[in-house]
């Protein structure tokens, strides 16, 4: 079991931050939750993505996608099938695959983009994951790639795709207490049998350096998670383009919402089975961990990094501009009563409504020129 590894490594080497625990609890090569052979997404799993929800997703990407390289190359759309360049999209973190299926689908079969000039490259790096990519984008594996992020640079002119990457990085959980920086821990129990929450001096003094660039003002005891790890995973993205655009959907907030005083206990929570959980000492490297994305920090940083703005929307509003209520109207007019327009039509409906899975997330899009 993977608890008993961590029970071992902290009689080895003393408590852990919990960033620490994260990484293994996730990323253990074998025994870690995105590692292992359990199934995570969909009905089966522990929770839902917006690709999962309906191909929609990912023709409505795909769309964005043309666009960008239309911009790239200084074209029009009706120019397209004049170019000889490539349109090269890399995908991070791809789950099922599902998503990479359809935006390479929708590109030949919607927006009758040539095959060979389409460049899909996925940068994953669970094994486990990787099969099951393989496996579904079998009928596309020409136009598909799989690397690791130290070859990113390989492809300097490109458009970066993460849905839902940055929420499952490790984060540093942190409170301020007693006039001092406190970080979360892992440590053991008397018996040396059990974990247990320790609160320690903050160990990386990156920490207090986030607080102050972002001028973050904690109240007494209040938790939060601090990313690093997505600082330094942008500025690897920023360092491997030339030119090209990161696209980057998650759920999340700025720092002055996700930190606000109304926010004492932070973001960090688990799922297991489609259920919200809250003790993430439970059911080490079979229930997922995730915190929320600051997207200050996000925007910040890749500003730092020679990254501009181009756009920072709610994922129900961009899916909207591209075009999501004009394809539920056609597949209203075009097929209105049968039983899949009628699901499809209700997943589509998920994007937008109050309390669909579009809610909460936010979608970030910077370019490097």
């Amino acid at each position: 079991m993977l608890k008993d590894l961590v029970v071992e490594r902290i009689k080895q080497s003393g408590a852990i931050t919990f960033c620490d625990f994260m990484e293994m609890a996730l990323y253990h090569p074998t025994l870690g939750y995105y590692c292992n052979e359990k199934e995570k997404i969909g009905r089966k799993g522990d929770f839902y993505t917006s690709a999962n929800i309906d191909s929609s997703f990912g023709l409505l990407l795909a769309k964005q996608c043309l666009e960008m390289y239309c911009e790239l190359n200084n074209i029009s759309l009706t120019e397209v099938n004049r170019q000889n360049s490539k349109l090269t999209i890399i995908e991070l973190g791809a789950g099922t695959g599902q998503l990479a299926l359809d935006i390479i689908f929708a590109l030949h079969t919607e927006y009758q983009f040539p095959l060979d000039r389409l460049q899909y490259v996925i940068c994953e790096i669970s094994s486990v994951l990787k099969a099951k990519q393989e496996k579904m984008l079998a009928p596309f594996l020409q136009q598909v790639t799989w690397i690791n992020y130290d070859q990113l640079s390989n492809y300097p002119r490109s458009i970066i795709l993460a849905n839902e990457v940055i929420d499952a990085f490790p984060v540093h959980q942190i409170r301020w207490h007693n006039g001092e920086l406190e970080e979360l821990y892992i440590g053991l129990d008397s018996k040396n049998v059990e974990l247990k929450k320790l609160w320690q001096k903050a160990s990386n003094d990156k920490l207090t350096d986030y607080l102050k660039t972002l001028k973050i003002e904690l109240v007494e005891k209040q938790i939060i998670e601090v990313n690093l790890e997505a600082i330094r995973w942008l500025e690897q993205l920023s360092n491997a383009l030339e030119k090209g655009f990161i696209i980057i959907i998650d759920y999340g907030d700025f720092s002055d919402h996700l930190y606000s005083p109304e926010h004492l206990e932070g973001s960090l929570r688990c799922f297991f089975q489609h259920t919200l959980k809250t003790d993430f000492l439970e059911n080490i490297g079979q229930q997922d961990i995730t915190a929320d994305v600051n997207f200050s920090a996000l925007i910040y940083y890749g500003q730092k990094f020679g990254l501009k703005l181009v756009s920072f929307i709610r994922q129900a509003d961009y899916l909207i501009k591209l075009g999501l209520l004009e394809r539920l109207q056609k597949i209203i007019e075009e097929d209105p009563n049968s039983f899949q327009s009628l699901k499809t039509r209700l997943a589509l409906k998920n994007f937008f409504i109050p309390g669909g899975i579009s809610d909460h997330f936010r979608v970030l899009i910077q370019k490097k020129a």
